[in-house]
């Protein structure tokens, strides 16, 4: 710090265009100095004043002639050549007359020159930050200064200031892709819009209004080490689909009613429940119950207020809110080993799927989310499904085998058999990257968990009304560790049933089994069941059971079975319906006796091989797969005849061969040498 008084010193330029005075006596170090105060009374009649305190480093200022006394506040941040961590010592005053004419007539009397540490730099008019029409003294604020914000300033720049106060009536917007960053305090009376960053090391006096803003561009946040009172927590939903999300709080309590408010969404008896790790089940609770603070829960979205049911404008997009206290700490959680936890994300911020992994290794890498569009045409019918992934314990947060989870966001894991049975989201697991509020923002979402899967959808009129996910390991081993309960649907509910559990994906043993299926519904029509992928070994085949109808349908990729649902209790329900699972060995006599008609050789093959249809009624349909189900050849033959098939270059090992014929199939091992 530096302060000289210079008491009554009285300058005469005499008829000259250009004038100088030096000053000495300045004690001051220029990292502790941004701003430099000057009083004087200027009596010349044409003339202005520059300041230079090192060479290249000067600022114009405009001083009234024929005034009286004025003091002239000037901003040394941002000048060019301004040095760091340099005593100053002297200062010079040069005084030149305007328009190039010589300065008039008449005494400079300078008053007191005082060096400040931190002045705040004040706006003078509504801008973006790097205009200097914003700024008095027409210079905007170098990295390290002080703020003073009284209108509305667009933050279009990266920079760490220390304190930044925003006044009442003021606003401050952060845009998407703009981080400020503070070393001290921010204190708003104002307004702060954030689409961008906030990373406040410091600390944040919040009296005014803090919105986190959520678009379909991405979401504001905020890290902070200390807790931030009044913060509005926003996030918009990319899709308009009408069904549940799975929403965590990171802010203090608050309610469902609230939530429903602020977000202009109607949540209705039952809109809302939240996950039983103990039994793997879904509690169901009303719009008035509360949020609870770091917990998670399933809402159900039908778009705005007053769209549904008729949907006539809509479902629209919504922009989920909730306002509350971010403690911005982190959140431990008990568990007990082999159970799933819905886990929420803690902070005003997305949280790594890869460090929380990281720092838990009581948990396995397999996680799951809920996506509202799987299964879904149509946005006014209700839709959705996990998405079951692995990630990779090495992964780098952000990259390309990690999943982001946005504010309000919240994952499904699951823990392993290590004794430390806590689950801690920490702050270390806060991502600073680019994000777009989606978790599908990462190429780890396409990474299979289990490749041996039958998923069936559920449809009617070309809408999809639910979705069922089986997978399969093989016996005696952990497989990928996912299953998941059902969200209940409001028109119809499909599901396997585990252990009295309806499940909307089940892990299970690959082996002989029945298995229980359930469905509900509210329409009375007809509906198909489709399935949508079948990767179940070829020594296995998936038997639908209709036990109303007394039908059995051989299930493979591309299967549509037809039904109907009408107002007898028997058409639906949880004994209508199973999924038979057997092997070849178990056919029946016409697949026996199509398989007797079917020729393979050389077996073992090398680079080629032959296959005989003795059947003499219609085409037979070829197809060979891999011992983990992957479909490398598919071939038809008519009756009669026989095919050759180019095996070079298939790597060694046991094949299957699977063919069908009018409903019937067999199986064949075949070995490449």
């Amino acid at each position: 710090m530096g302060e000289t008084t210079i008491g009554n010193l009285t300058f005469t330029p005499i008829a000259t265009k250009t004038a100088k005075i030096i000053l000495n006596g300045f004690h001051v170090n220029s990292t502790n100095a941004d701003a430099v105060e000057i009083t004087l009374t200027n009596n010349s009649s044409n003339s202005k004043m520059k300041l230079s305190i090192f060479d290249g480093s000067t600022i114009a200022v405009d001083i009234d002639p024929n005034s009286s006394e004025e003091t002239y506040k000037i901003s040394l941040a941002g000048v060019s050549g301004w040095p760091a961590n340099t005593n100053i010592s002297k200062i010079s005053l040069f005084f030149l007359g305007v328009g190039n004419a010589a300065i008039g007539d008449g005494d400079i009397l300078i008053n007191q020159i005082k060096f400040f540490n931190r002045i705040p730099i004040e706006t003078i008019a509504d801008g973006n930050w790097q205009n200097l029409n914003t700024w008095e003294a027409g210079v905007a604020p170098a990295a390290g200064a002080n703020i003073e914000i009284k209108h509305d300033v667009n933050f279009n720049i990266n920079r760490t200031y220390h304190n930044i106060t925003i006044a009442s009536g003021a606003k401050l917007t952060i845009p998407l892709g703009k981080t400020l960053t503070t070393t001290g305090t921010i204190t708003n009376y104002g307004i702060i819009d954030n689409y961008g960053i906030i990373d406040n090391q410091g600390e944040i006096t919040n009296n005014g209004s803090l919105i986190l803003k959520s678009d379909a561009t991405g979401t504001g946040y905020l890290t902070s080490t200390t807790s931030i009172a009044n913060v509005t927590q926003e996030l918009y939903l990319n899709s308009n689909q009408k069904g549940w999300r799975l929403i965590g709080n990171p802010l203090t309590d608050t309610t469902f009613e609230a939530l429903a408010t602020d977000s202009n969404i109607t949540l209705g008896i039952d809109f809302t429940g939240q996950y039983t790790s103990s039994d793997n089940t879904w509690t169901k609770t009303n719009g008035t119950a509360p949020m609870i603070s770091h917990e998670t829960y399933k809402v159900y979205i039908t778009g705005l207020a007053g769209e549904s049911p008729t949907h006539e404008t809509g479902p629209s997009n919504v922009t989920l809110s909730i306002t509350g206290d971010a403690a911005n700490a982190e959140n431990t959680i008990s568990t007990v080993d082999g159970k799933y936890y819905l886990v929420a994300n803690p902070f005003t911020a997305p949280v790594s799927v890869a460090t929380i992994l990281a720092e838990n290794l009581n948990l396995w890498n397999s996680i799951a989310y809920w996506n509202p569009t799987k299964a879904a045409t149509d946005p006014k019918v209700m839709a959705g499904g996990y998405d079951v992934i692995t990630t990779a314990f090495e992964a780098t947060p952000g990259d390309a085998n990690d999943v982001v989870i946005p504010p309000m966001g919240a994952i499904f894991v699951q823990t392993n058999e290590v004794a430390d049975t806590d689950i801690n989201i920490s702050s270390n697991a806060i991502y600073t990257g680019s994000f777009n509020n989606n978790y599908a923002n990462k190429a780890a979402k396409a990474i299979a968990v289990a490749p041996v899967e039958l998923t069936i959808n559920v449809t009617s009129n070309d809408v999809n009304y639910d979705k069922l996910q089986l997978r399969f390991k093989e016996v005696g081993t952990e497989g990928s560790n996912i299953a998941f309960g059902k969200l209940q649907n409001t028109i119809l509910d499909f599901y396997s049933i585990d252990n009295g559990q309806n499940m909307a994906v089940s892990e299970l043993e690959l082996q002989e089994q029945i298995i229980p299926l359930g469905i509900w519904s509210s329409a009375l029509q007809n509906f198909n069941i489709n399935i949508a992928k079948n990767s179940i070994p070829a020594e296995f085949e998936a038997v639908l059971e209709d036990k109303l109808l007394n039908t059995k349908t051989v299930l493979t990729e591309g299967t549509n079975y037809n039904f109907n649902i009408d107002n007898t209790g028997t058409s639906q329900g949880d004994k209508r319906f199973s999924i038979v699972l057997k092997t070849a060995g178990s056919l029946s006599i016409d697949n026996e006796v199509l398989g007797a008609n079917i020729e393979l050789w050389p077996n073992p093959a090398s680079n080629h091989l032959y296959i005989s249809n003795n059947q003499n009624n219609t085409d037979t349909v070829f197809t060979i797969y891999t011992i983990t189900g992957h479909l490398i050849h598919s071939e038809t033959a008519a009756p009669g005849s026989t095919i050759h098939i180019s095996s070079k270059g298939w790597a060694p090992g046991v094949y299957i061969l699977k063919a069908t014929n009018n409903g019937n199939k067999t199986t064949k091992k075949l070995i490449i040498q």
